[in-house]
C-alpha cells in the first residue's frame, strides 16, 4: 500500500513553487498526494520566516497536527523551508512530536531523510526505543546543490490542465519537475536560490542561503516543456531574479556586479545574465504563424495578427517569426540590479509582460542606509524614469516597510512624497517586525506599534487612492486578459491583463485558458470590471 503525502504551504511564491518540487519528487518514489491531512501518513509544513505571523500560524497548525499522532504513532511530521533552518532549535522544545526539520537548502534530500527516519524508527523499535531517536535535523548546507537535482519518474506522462489544454496523447521525456504541477493557465520556475544581499531586516540570506543560479538550458527547456503541456504564463523566481547568473553550480558566473560591469565593457556578448535569460527565453518560444498554439476566445481573434503592445524596438529589421502567445513574469527584483539593459530586454521581448514589482521599502535615505538597500530615493526614481521611457505601458508594482528601527515622521513624510510621485499601481505595506539573527534585530525597536498602525494607514489611504485612480483611467480602453479562473458568481470570469490587472467580465461560454479582449467598463481599488470586446483589439495596448 502507497504511502499518502500532505503538505502545507506557507508564505512566497518560492515556497509554492518548492512545494511541488518536493510533490514531485516524493510521488516519483511511490507516495500518493493526500489532500486531508489527517489521512497522511506523512505530513510536511513548508514555512515561511520573512514576519513573525507566518511563524506562529506554522507553529500553531503543526501543533494541531500533532495530536493526530494519539490514533497514528507512526506519521511523520516534518517542517521544512525557512522556519526549519532559522528555528531548528526552538523547534523540537515547542513541537516535541516533530520527526524532521529539513531547511530550504535540503530540498532535494527529503527522500532520503524521510526513508532514514523509518530506518532509524526500525532500529529504535528493535531495541524497544521510543520513535523520538528517530529524529532529524538536516540545515547544515550554504545553498540548495542545483546541479544535484533528483531526476523524476522516467515516464513523465503528459499533464491535463483543469481546462483541458494539454492534449499530447504520447509520452515524452520531460525535464524535473514537471511530473507534478498544479492545473491551470499559470506555471512557476525557479531561476536562482538564495540571496547575497545584506538588508538588515531580512532573514532570506540565513535560511535561503547563497545565490545559486540554475543552468539556462535547464529553464529554457523547462518553460518550454511546460507551454507543450498547456500553461500559458509562467513566472520566473528568485529571491533576486536581477542578479541571475553570479554563481552557477559548476562554480562559473560573472561573480558580482564587479565582474558584470568588466564583462559589459570588455566582452559583452559573453555575459549571461538576467536580461539575456529573457532574450533566450522569448526566442525559444517564437512559433510559425500558422501554429494555432493560442486558444483564444473567437475564431475572428484567432485569424487576427498577435496583439502586439507598443514598445520600443532595436535596431535589427524584421523577425524570422512572430511571438508565441505565452507570457513571462518575474519577481522579486532588486533595485540595486534593476539596470536599463534589464528593462531594453523588457522592451523587446515579446513574451515579457509590462509589469515589474520593484521593492522601494522607504522613500527615507536615512531609512534605506539602515536598511543596507544601496540606493537612494533619487536613484530608485532615476531607474523608474528610465523604466517607463524604454516600457511606456510599464505596471509598476512594489513593497514598504513602516515602523523601521529610528523612523521618524520625516522619514515616513519622504516615503509618501516618493509614492506621489512613482505612482505604483499596488504596493504591499507592512509593519515592521523585527527577526531574530538580522543585524535590524539589534536594533530598538522604537517605533510603538500604535504609531506603525497610524503609518500603515496612512501610506495604505494615499496608495489606495492612487490605485484607484490608475483604475479609473483604463475606463473605456480596451485590454487582452488570459482567464485565469471562474469569478464568484455564477456567469463571472476573472483574468488578468499583461500589466497584471485583476479583471472580472461576465459571459455564458466557457472562457477558462482563453485569451480574451475585453472592454473596461469600470475601475475599483483593487479590481477592473470589463465586457468581452466584439473585435479583436489588434492595435491596442495590451496594458
Amino acid at each position: 500500500m502507497k504511502k499518502r503525502l500532505a503538505v502545507i504551504t506557507y508564505g512566497c511564491q518560492m515556497n509554492e513553487r518548492d512545494s511541488e518540487e518536493v510533490l514531485g519528487m516524493l510521488t516519483a518514489q511511490g507516495y500518493e498526494v493526500s489532500q486531508k491531512p489527517e489521512e497522511a501518513d506523512v505530513i510536511l509544513l513548508n514555512t515561511c520566516s520573512v514576519r513573525a505571523h507566518a511563524e506562529e500560524r506554522a507553529f500553531g497548525k503543526m501543533g494541531e497536527l500533532s495530536e493526530l499522532k494519539a490514533e497514528k504513532p507512526d506519521l511523520v511530521l516534518g517542517i521544512i523551508g525557512c522556519m526549519a533552518k532559522l528555528h531548528e532549535a526552538d523547534i523540537f522544545k515547542r513541537l516535541p512530536k516533530v520527526d524532521l526539520v529539513a531547511g530550504p537548502a535540503e530540498l532535494y534530500d527529503l527522500p532520503y531523510l524521510l526513508a532514514e527516519i523509518q530506518e532509524k524508527r526500525q532500529r529504535s523499535e528493535a531495541r524497544g526505543q521510543k520513535s523520538e531517536s528517530a529524529r532529524i535535523v538536516a540545515t547544515g548546507r550554504k545553498f540548495r546543490p542545483l546541479g544535484q537535482k533528483p531526476t523524476g519518474d522516467p515516464s513523465t506522462r503528459p499533464m491535463a490542465s483543469s481546462h483541458g489544454l494539454a492534449q499530447d496523447s504520447a509520452p515524452r521525456p520531460e525535464p524535473v519537475g514537471l511530473h507534478f504541477r498544479k492545473p491551470g493557465v499559470n506555471a512557476f520556475v525557479t531561476i536562482m536560490e538564495g540571496c547575497d544581499k545584506a538588508c538588515t531586516y531580512c532573514i532570506v540570506p540565513m535560511t535561503r542561503g547563497q545565490e545559486i543560479s540554475r543552468p539556462p538550458e535547464d529553464i529554457v527547456n523547462e518553460i518550454n516543456a511546460l507551454v507543450r503541456a498547456g500553461y500559458q504564463e509562467v513566472t520566473l523566481l528568485g529571491q533576486n531574479v536581477n542578479s541571475y547568473g553570479k554563481r552557477f553550480p559548476d562554480g562559473s558566473g560573472y561573480r558580482g556586479p564587479l565582474g558584470r560591469l568588466r564583462l559589459l565593457e570588455e566582452d559583452p556578448e559573453t555575459l549571461l545574465d538576467f536580461p539575456k535569460l529573457l532574450r533566450m527565453i522569448d526566442a525559444s518560444l517564437r512559433v510559425p504563424e500558422a501554429s494555432g498554439s493560442c486558444r483564444c476566445a473567437t475564431p475572428s481573434v484567432l485569424a487576427a495578427p498577435h496583439y502586439r503592445r507598443r514598445r520600443l524596438r532595436a535596431a535589427g529589421g524584421p523577425r524570422s517569426a512572430p511571438p508565441a502567445r505565452t507570457r513571462i513574469r518575474f519577481t522579486t527584483s532588486h533595485p540595486f540590479d534593476a539596470t536599463e539593459r534589464l528593462f531594453e530586454a523588457m522592451a523587446e521581448c515579446d513574451s515579457v509582460c509590462e509589469w515589474l514589482h520593484l521593492p522601494v521599502q522607504s522613500g527615507s535615505n536615512r531609512i534605506l542606509r539602515a536598511m543596507r538597500r544601496g540606493y537612494t530615493a533619487e536613484a530608485y526614481l532615476r531607474k523608474v524614469e528610465a523604466l517607463r521611457r524604454l516600457v511606456p505601458d510599464i505596471v509598476l508594482t512594489t513593497d514598504i516597510i513602516v515602523g523601521f528601527p529610528g523612523e521618524t515622521e520625516e522619514d515616513v513624510e519622504a516615503t509618501e512624497r516618493l509614492v506621489r510621485t512613482a505612482r505604483f499601481e499596488s504596493a504591499y505595506i507592512f509593519k515592521y517586525s523585527p527577526r531574530p539573527g538580522t543585524a535590524a534585530a539589534a536594533l530598538e525597536d522604537d517605533v510603538p506599534q500604535e504609531v506603525k498602525e497610524s503609518r500603515n494607514q496612512r501610506l495604505l489611504a494615499l496608495q489606495e487612492t492612487i490605485s484607484r485612480e490608475c483604475h479609473q483611467a483604463l475606463e473605456g480602453s480596451e485590454v487582452e486578459i488570459l482567464v485565469e479562473s471562474r469569478g464568484r458568481l455564477a456567469g463571472q470570469w476573472f483574468g488578468k491583463t499583461r500589466g497584471s490587472h485583476g479583471v472580472i467580465v461576465e459571459s455564458s461560454e466557457d472562457l477558462l485558458g482563453a485569451f480574451v479582449p475585453v472592454r473596461i467598463t469600470r475601475g475599483t481599488t483593487h479590481t477592473l470590471f470589463g465586457e468581452v470586446a466584439s473585435a479583436p483589439l489588434c492595435s491596442a495596448s495590451s496594458r
